[in-house]
């Protein structure tokens, strides 16, 4: 059988946050189910005041990729988890967040898992995730637990489970709230999922002799789906917890070898019976049960209820909100922006000069404003490319200048929920667009609200992206290579960025050569490189941008710090300060 090994973390005291209860324990039965598997086992808590360094963490995936012996890689976490953005998840190691270096990066760990040369790399996040008010949580840099190797052919696939779906992180709890809500509920459906004997999750090893009884990712996905958040209400009718796993691999990769059935008992179901102790519904015990249906039954989809109707009419009119209406659009108009959702207190854009068409664009609920490149920076050859937005309030954001489209920003509470590049009614692109415009613009919403709630798939997304009518999509183009990248997909990622430069009307977008920089043969220094705006447009990027990369420099460190927890990247009011600052060649053009 396949030579398998586990590191085991788990982290109850992040300096300076609340401390956790059931962190460490998550991490020891995890360890010891570990064990039980076969697997050679790393087990780091911080118990008996042992305190949690990324330097052993780091010292224990290497020795499993230096020993050269094994075929997956199983890596626990329980404790404190923060989430910059949807993709972007950092655990807390005992030293963070005052120490920003000590904590994991999370995407940027799994991207590197897929070139360590093990074929099956599994992240399990048992993490309560912490809002990301300021200072020190936003601060937090962490780094990658996997060796910095160069992007090669990946013959790794990595599967993640987490405890609850990436979501915006706008609506997460506050810290204090977070952690008194954590029971490590995740850890205990799963482990109780992979005790039960008999399982009807378990299938058969293809080619295995003697014949062997597994249960893998896949099948495991839509269970842990529907369990966790039926355990949850058993607890408490106001506790929700909706897991999110994400699976690349299928038979004959495994997560776990079943249990034989009970001697003499082929259990139609599997039922075991716990307690919880809740502190946070006045200290009352809650009884609930694992159910495992029994073998051959439909493990997935859950039945609808009211909460998923509800959810549904909740993203319908997300979607509806961020849909594109190309008959609002200003007239006579190649390049501009419009603002909805806030009122623009800044507007900077160096080489543009900046007015208000008149025109179909009097709308009350929105700020139009027209780009017109100011005759000095044409006569000088030069591209100007960024503009800098501070919204009502002090946040703001750096975006790229695309001649020829209309930016919509849709801004929430300060913070940018989205940015949708449409063609511009006097330019011939729009022609084309006009066309296929309803369906691009559905597509184009509901990526955006997908990728808030930690959903998107980016094969679903592909059609629209290359076969609508209209030809290069900046922002359906960002989205699916992000997802894809999230995947390990590079190759993809690289043919969209392709795609988008044949268009040589366009600037190359910054998160395009971000994601494909390490992949490049000979990837540009970012000093010397044009693109658009300098910075990462999607704030997932900021995971991707540590120091290690081609395409960072120092502005970048100053501006880390000052951001805010969005899907596209808000800075705070100093964040903002800084950008204005830097807005001058040569750091941003």
């Amino acid at each position: 059988m396949a030579k398998r090994a586990a590191v085991c973390i788990g982290v109850n005291r992040a300096e300076g946050m609340t401390p956790l209860l059931a962190a460490a324990k998550g991490a020891r039965d995890f360890a010891n189910w570990a064990t039980a598997q076969g697997c050679d086992v790393t087990l780091l808590v911080d118990e008996d005041q042992a305190e949690v360094e990324s330097i052993q963490v780091f010292k224990a995936v290497r020795a499993v990729i230096e020993a050269g012996i094994y075929e997956q890689l199983l890596i626990y976490f329980s404790g404190h988890g923060i989430l910059l953005a949807p993709g972007t998840e950092y655990w807390l190691l005992s030293g963070a967040p005052q120490n920003p270096n000590e904590a994991v990066n999370l995407l940027r760990s799994m991207d590197a898992a897929r070139n360590a040369g093990i074929p099956h790399v599994i992240f399990i996040s048992d993490a309560c995730r912490s809002a990301v008010p300021g200072a020190p949580l936003n601060g937090v840099i962490g780094g990658s637990i996997f060796l910095n190797r160069a992007m090669g052919p990946q013959s790794g696939e990595v599967d993640v489970f987490f405890a609850t779906r990436p979501g915006d992180p706008a609506w997460e709890v506050p810290e204090a709230e977070s952690t008194q809500r954590y029971r490590g509920l995740f850890t205990d459906c799963l482990l109780k999922a992979l005790h039960a004997p008999g399982s009807p999750l378990a299938e058969q090893l293809p080619g295995s002799v003697p014949v062997l009884s597994v249960i893998t990712s896949r099948r495991l996905k839509p269970y842990l789906e529907e369990q966790v958040p039926r355990e949850a209400a058993a607890i408490s009718i106001q506790l929700t917890q909706q897991p999110y796993v994400q699976v690349e691999t299928a038979s004959p990769k495994f997560f776990a070898v079943a249990m034989p059935p009970l001697p003499g008992k082929e259990p139609p179901g599997y039922r075991h019976e716990f307690k919880y102790i809740y502190r946070g519904n006045r200290g009352k015990e809650s009884r609930g049960g694992l159910f495992l249906p029994a073998a051959g039954s439909v493990l997935h989809p859950k039945p609808v209820d009211v909460a998923d109707e509800l959810l549904a009419l909740k993203f319908a009119r997300e979607v509806a909100k961020l849909r594109g209406h190309p008959d609002r659009l200003p007239l006579e108009t190649d390049t501009g922006f419009i603002l909805v959702g806030t009122v623009i207190q800044t507007l900077v854009a160096p080489g543009w000069e900046i007015d208000r068409p008149m025109g179909r664009n009097q709308d009350a609920n929105a700020q139009y404003f027209r780009l017109r490149r100011q005759p000095t920076a044409a006569a000088a050859g030069l591209s100007p490319r960024t503009v800098l937005l501070q919204f009502e309030g002090g946040t703001g954001a750096l975006l790229a200048v695309l001649s020829g489209f209309i930016g919509v920003v849709t801004v929430e509470e300060g913070r940018v929920l989205n940015v949708n590049y449409m063609p511009a009614t006097a330019t011939v692109r729009y022609q084309a667009y006009e066309a296929g415009a309803a369906e691009r613009e559905e597509s184009k919403a509901r990526a955006a609200v997908d990728s808030r709630h930690g959903e998107f798939n980016p094969v679903a997304f592909s059609a629209a992206l290359f076969k609508s009518p209209g030809g290069f999509d900046p922002t359906l183009s960002l989205y699916v290579a992000y997802g894809y990248a999230q995947r390990g997909k590079y190759s993809e990622v690289a043919t969209i960025r392709n795609w988008l430069a044949e268009d040589h009307q366009l600037p190359p977008l910054f998160d395009m050569e971000l994601l494909t920089a390490r992949s490049q043969a000979t990837p540009v220094a970012a000093a010397s490189f044009p693109a658009a705006p300098q910075t990462p447009l999607l704030a997932q990027g900021w995971a991707l941008l540590t120091p290690d990369n081609p395409l960072y420099q120092p502005l970048h460190g100053r501006l880390r710090a000052h951001l805010v927890p969005a899907l596209w990247t808000t800075y705070t009011a100093e964040g903002v300060a800084i950008a204005l600052t830097a807005l001058q060649p040569p750091e941003i053009r």
